[in-house]
């Protein structure tokens, strides 16, 4: 018996609860249908479910729940708004699965008070009739109360009220309820006239939900969208994608016109192109169409066509108005680029890249410490990664039908370029795509490169560092380099892959030099085209790329870096051996000779000049450039044991002074060490301050070693 009546208290309960939310949407086609008939008028929709407190019985019952379904009607800007409101109470009894349920029909007045953009505080009042039931008796009466509301809107027409109130059903319950309410907002206010500022911003009217524009007002007369490129995605937000031009077929003027665009799921936000301050009656006016794109466009693999809106916004006779088109847009696949411009390749040269960063850095690593620091450093890190894609695999592949050359007799035509991931993962490309890899290889340690267009072909070219008359000092053959302005730059013909790197330079300068002679080459430094064509993330899943072997990259490369040493250093080699011959092997040439091979890191070759000069007896330079060599191997006992040496015939020489200290200093011994130094600084002051770092000890005279460069450098011995 128990169980039943618990059962029909749950039953009973769940009805009512039904019928509120019943009687709640019966009010919503009347409220819609009202709001579109006053331009000025607003309804609020409202369901608040809540915890009902006793008061004044609190022996008699526990703590209830209450569910509350209201609409209020606003006009204009007026604080006050006014509406029927349903509400069902359901209040247990103590000590007792009795409970008293009460069903209210009333209505209820509500003052607005906003105290931010977002907040509003609304007293209100109520009253009406209920019908309550209790252990089967059922009474009638009316009732009364009040309360207050604190409203956050959320967005247009929606918003979330915290409520408190209190309610008098004349002696059969006073109690005090706390609520959540969920507004929804039918309607809006229209624009203000003048002198007049409504409470919050009206929204404009939509003319046309879809479709052309038609308001009688405005007309678009002509729209032109042009092909987007992805790899262009962040160019589009300041360089136009369209134009479009609208003309006013009113007999008022409009004034405030603002264009938008937006590419749903390619754009984040709609882009404001252009606000077209007046355009008189049969005026027409246009304006240019921009698009700020995400990078979700380079998901686009294949050419595709995507739905554009273009909204129109603007005031007609006093009132605002919108009105929205759709067009069709061109989406080429991420690969497509045209030649109209040929810095556009340069979006291309992904230098941050994970899978180039990864090539580029284990490469170095696989030439560190490795040849000589006489060579210009850019150099032969372009070496290094010709030898290291060369051993790689990388192949010079291209299509006749869809060459370069192919493609550049027509300016509009559309041409697919690799990404450099995509270039190692196919381990091939056309002279574009192994160009672009070169780039955004050399670009990720920090070596600037630049494009280099002929007739039908493009390749590339590293930057030295270093100004032209700088250039002009260090290479024997400076004809060979690219001179500009104020920079020097290397050429490199990338497609030469099966020739060392020396090859793929002289020919990349002998096609530079004739074309250039006649007027048909171009170089464009890559940083300034990423000014205009600004590089992409691209991060589609490449798989792991396998590095050549570290062993046979440092051979190549260090055969290299011989070979050039060679071609530099053979004029002064020649001539010093002629001066050999003349004085019949004088310690001093033999001396020199050792010295220039020791500065290019050709340690085998000096070493060999060092021990023909001391075949005679000791010479003091060539026992100091002995120990030099042991030094920058690391050998330090052992360069201590040829200055000891030449301490016996040369105790002050500075040179050999500060060999000492050096020495010493690497092994700890800082008390001979400071003797030594000590000696130096009387003998050349100028020589002791740029090895300054030999008054400090431990890691703080590494580090002041490291910070003025002279960690890795000796003085070499010479008269």
């Amino acid at each position: 018996m128990e169980k039943t009546k618990i059962a029909d208290i749950r039953v009973h309960r769940l009805f009512s609860m039904a019928g509120i939310f019943c009687l709640a949407l019966a009010f919503i086609p009347r409220a819609q249908a009202q709001a579109s008939a006053q331009s000025g008028a607003s309804w609020v929709l409202s369901v608040a479910p809540g915890i009902s407190v006793p008061l004044a019985s609190e022996g008699l019952y526990d703590i209830g729940a209450s569910t509350t379904a209201s609409a209020r009607f606003a006009l204009g800007a007026a604080p006050i708004s006014l509406g029927p409101e349903i509400r069902y109470v359901y209040q247990p009894l103590k000590n007792t699965n009795e409970y008293l349920s009460l069903m209210d029909f009333g209505a209820k007045a509500r003052f607005d008070f906003r105290l931010t953009p977002w907040l509003q505080a609304s007293p209100y009042g109520q009253g009406g009739y209920f019908f309550g039931m209790v252990e089967g008796t059922l009474g009638r009466s009316a009732y009364f109360g009040g309360g207050l509301d604190l409203g956050l809107s959320l967005g247009p027409g929606f918003g979330l009220v915290v409520a408190g109130e209190y309610r008098d059903y004349f002696g059969l319950f006073q109690g005090a309820t706390a609520s959540l309410e969920a507004d929804l907002k039918l309607g809006g206010p229209a624009r203000s006239g003048a002198g007049k500022t409504p409470v919050s911003p009206a929204r404009p009217t939509p003319l046309i939900e879809t479709g052309a524009v038609q308001d009688k007002s405005i007309q678009v007369s002509q729209v032109q969208l042009e092909p987007v490129f992805p790899v262009l995605f962040k160019f589009y937000d300041d360089h136009p994608i369209g134009k479009l031009t609208v003309k006013n077929s009113g007999g008022a003027p409009v004034e405030d016109l603002k264009i938008s665009v937006f590419v749903s799921q390619y754009m984040d936000n709609p882009k404001l192109c252009a606000t077209i301050a007046r355009i008189e009656p049969g005026a027409e006016a246009s304006a240019d169409l921009y698009a700020l794109f995400n990078d979700k466009l380079l998901d686009v693999s294949e050419g595709t066509k995507v739905s554009t809106k273009i909204s129109l916004e603007y005031d007609a006779s006093g009132a605002e108005a919108r009105a929205d088109q759709v067009e069709t847009l061109r989406v080429f696949d991420r690969n497509a680029s045209m030649w109209d411009d040929n810095r556009k390749a340069a979006a291309f040269v992904t230098s941050k890249d994970p899978t180039v960063l990864r090539f580029a850095k284990n490469v170095l690593s696989m030439i560190k410490d490795k040849g000589s620091k006489s060579v210009n450093a850019n150099l032969t890190t372009a070496m290094a990664f010709h030898e290291a894609t060369r051993l790689y695999g990388l192949t010079y592949v291209t299509d006749p039908a869809n060459s370069y050359a192919a493609v550049l007799e027509n300016k509009t035509a559309v041409d697919f370029l690799q990404f450099p991931r995509q270039t190692l993962d196919y381990k091939g490309g056309n002279c574009s795509a192994l160009s672009i890899l070169y780039s955004a290889l050399l670009e990720s340690v920090g070596v600037e490169t630049a494009f280099i267009t002929v007739p039908g072909h493009i390749f590339m070219a590293a930057s030295l560092g270093e100004t032209p008359d700088q250039a002009r000092k260090d290479f024997l053959s400076p004809d060979d380099l690219i001179l500009v302005g104020d920079k020097s730059w290397l050429p490199i013909e990338t497609t030469q892959r099966d020739s060392g790197f020396l090859e793929a330079w002289q020919t990349a300068a002998k096609e530079w030099r004739e074309n250039q002679a006649k007027g048909l080459a171009d170089l464009y430094p890559v940083h300034d085209a990423w000014a205009l064509y600004e590089p992409v993330g691209f991060a589609a899943d490449m798989g792991n790329i396998a590095l050549p072997d570290s062993d046979k990259v440092a051979s190549a490369y260090l055969q290299e870096l011989v070979h050039f040493i060679d071609s530099e250093i053979y004029p002064e080699v020649a001539r010093l051996q002629a001066e050999i011959q003349r004085t019949n092997s004088a310690p001093k040439s033999l001396n020199e000779l050792g010295v220039l091979y020791a500065r290019y890191g050709l340690n085998d070759r000096a070493v060999e000049q060092f021990d023909k000069a001391l075949a005679r007896g000791d010479y003091s330079y060539a026992l100091i450039n002995l120990g030099n060599i042991q030094y920058l191997e690391g050998k330090y006992q052992d360069s201590l044991s040829f200055y000891q040496r030449a301490q016996k015939i040369s105790p002050n020489m500075p040179t050999l002074l500060l060999s000492m200290a050096r020495a010493n200093h690497e092994l700890e011994n800082y008390g001979v060490a400071k003797v030594a130094y000590d000696q130096l600084k009387t003998a050349d002051p100028k020589l002791a301050a740029r090895y300054a770092y030999l008054d400090l000890k431990g890691s703080e005279g590494t580090r002041a070693a490291d910070i003025a460069g002279v960690q890795d450098q000796v003085e070499w011995g010479q008269e």
